[in-house]
């Protein structure tokens, strides 16, 4: 999420040319001629160049004491613990067929949390949430959980080397702020690294080829080890992938391929890939949009790819005129979802007009009879950005208020980011798109949807999600989420859901809910949820394991750990 993490925007640019490659002078004839500068001269001018950049910027930002909103309480950072730690459990027990494995989730923790609202002459920049520093919290399990061991770790990308080395904010903040200050940061960012953004890797996990990565839309995937929880490299497929890349991949167990995605401020505004079991990138395709939009997950079927572009839009122009800022939800503009053959191109897309709104996170789509299901989370506005000239806590408190939007002030804002699971239901052969929520103003408020991932892509029955505390939330003016909810989804259009939720308990408060399935299973449901919970009266965090068929029953087994985890993103189980 990135990553603009949940998440996140960022632009990846090609890497900044020299300035002084070549001295130019002029022949007789008037022709230019060139002739190469020494590499020691080159050398001494990017040396010179990047130090006065660095004054200049020390000297232009400074911190702010206003508090970042985006930071508090246990949203505010940690330090690594060092090394693997052994745990225990402090409630229940561990099941005895438990999978031995790896429990990773990904999330913001800023290096520099001093440094997260700068003020300059150009106006304020403020560290959203989504552009934390990546950092890794993992739980090893042996089988049924004899020894258990927990460690955390920033993922080490060059932003972060850069502020361990310096004590400095690297990259300047380029997702909420003034427009000028915003627009400035671009600028200083790509003279003095190449780049308009950093990368961040603070969003998601996922496995390829037998090798683990950390993403965020910010950048390329990081590869991580996944014993020392060590940052390797990264991967571009051998140069084919350059760019952004989804912090949502989609694994297609059946036919053994990744499906990515990368979306872009620039020409190709989206790219869809197709990535072999082995590693090997085989298709790549220009979707030729004629916007840029911000995806944060796609979905896919047996033998098709769905694309939500939703006007959350992406626009340079708009930033450096000085008539909006980079990223913007215009919410008069189209929604669309389209429908591409696994293999096919632009031109196979067939696009399908739905209702004005936003969709961020998606359950799963699968073929049914004559309709393509798609079953995601979907709400009038984003959760990202916050509009201009608006108080945040206000209008965030305003937003996750359940209001009939009879009765709402303004219904782009009163109860407009509160999530509602919807159905859409596509007909390739007639052409028409049937779309309904599935939940209501009771049931919704829903975030970081998970499934039996053997499902993906096929038809199921069940889904979990984290439900948000409304009060609790409104208090801090971020989401913060009490409850776990389990949806069996219907079975045609005229059925409705069937719901049942796990209460955490007072004061506490879950991330992403994780589905574990037990080995061999054969139910889709027969498997552990597995969530980290933060309790707010002790301030510890624990890992939380219970029953996904007894989803109502207390946690089977809870884990003591040795520090707190921040509230985050997103997860997955490796064995």
């Amino acid at each position: 999420m990135a990553s603009i993490v949940a998440g996140t925007f960022h632009q990846a640019t090609p890497n900044l040319s020299p300035v002084a490659t070549k001295a130019c002078q002029v022949t007789g004839n008037g022709a230019l001629a060139t002739r190469k500068v020494p590499p020691f001269l080159k050398s001494l001018f990017h040396t010179s160049r990047n130090k006065f950049l660095d004054v200049l910027v020390d000297a232009l930002y400074k911190p702010d004491k206003e508090r970042n909103i985006y930071y508090q309480e246990n949203f505010s950072p940690v330090e690594e613990v060092g090394s693997w730690t052994p745990v225990q459990v402090i409630d229940g027990e561990i099941p005895q067929d438990f999978p031995a494995g790896t429990y990773i989730r990904n999330g913001p923790n800023p290096y520099l949390l001093d440094e997260s609202i700068l003020i300059s002459p150009f106006g304020k920049l403020y560290c959203h949430w989504f552009e934390g520093d990546g950092m890794l919290h993992a739980t090893r399990f042996d089988q049924g959980g004899k020894f258990i061991t927990y460690k955390n770790k920033y993922v080490d990308t060059m932003a972060h080397k850069i502020e361990k080395n310096t004590k400095k904010t690297s990259f300047l903040r380029a997702v909420e702020g003034d427009s000028l200050a915003i627009s400035a940061s671009y600028l200083l960012n790509f003279l003095r690294f190449g780049k308009v953004n950093g990368p961040t890797c603070n969003t998601h996990v996922f496995k390829l080829a037998g090798k683990l990565y950390a993403v965020a839309e910010a950048d390329i995937p990081h590869e991580i080890d996944l014993s020392s929880l060590n940052t390797l490299g990264t991967l571009d497929f051998s140069g084919k992938w350059k760019g952004p890349f989804t912090s949502h991949s989609k694994f297609d167990l059946e036919k053994q391929e990744l499906v990515i995605f990368g979306f872009n401020a620039k020409s190709p505004y989206l790219q869809i890939g197709i990535v072999s079991k082995d590693g090997d990138l085989i298709q790549k395709t220009d979707l030729e949009l004629d916007r840029a939009c911000f995806i944060h997950e796609i979905s896919i079927t047996k033998n098709y790819t769905l694309i939500p572009d939703f006007p959350l839009t992406i626009n340079m122009n708009r930033l450096l005129k000085g008539s909006g800022r980079l990223v913007e939800f215009e919410n008069n503009s189209s929604s669309r979802i389209g429908v591409m053959p696994r293999y096919g191109d632009s031109k196979s897309v067939r696009w399908f007009e739905v209702e004005p709104g936003y969709s961020f996170h998606a359950v799963n789509a699968f073929e049914d009879s004559d309709e393509i299901v798609l079953h995601a989370l979907f709400s009038k506005i984003p959760f990202f950005p916050t509009p201009n000239g608006v108080d945040r806590r206000e209008w965030f408190a305003r937003g996750i208020t359940p209001t009939d939007p009879r009765n709402a002030r303004d219904p782009q804002v009163d109860g407009a980011l509160l999530a509602n699971l919807r159905e859409w239901r596509f007909n390739l052969d007639k052409g028409t798109v049937v779309e309904r929520n599935l939940t209501s103003l009771e049931t919704c408020g829903i975030e970081m949807p998970k499934i039996n991932k053997k499902f993906t892509g096929r038809k199921n029955q069940f889904a979990y999600a984290q439900v948000v505390d409304v009060e609790a939330s409104k208090v801090v003016g971020m989401p913060k989420y009490g409850k776990f909810m389990k949806v069996k989804l219907p079975e045609s259009c005229e059925d409705e859901i069937d719901v049942k939720y796990h209460d955490l308990g007072a004061n506490r408060y879950g991330s992403e809910p994780l589905f574990v399935a037990r080995p061999h299973s054969t139910d889709e449901d027969d498997g552990w949820i597995v969530s980290y919970v933060h309790d707010e009266e002790t301030n510890k965090s624990e890992v939380y394991i219970f029953d996904a068929q007894k989803f109502q029953d207390q946690a089977v087994a809870r884990i003591g750990l040795p520090q707190r985890v921040p509230y985050g993103f997103h997860s997955d189980f490796f064995f």
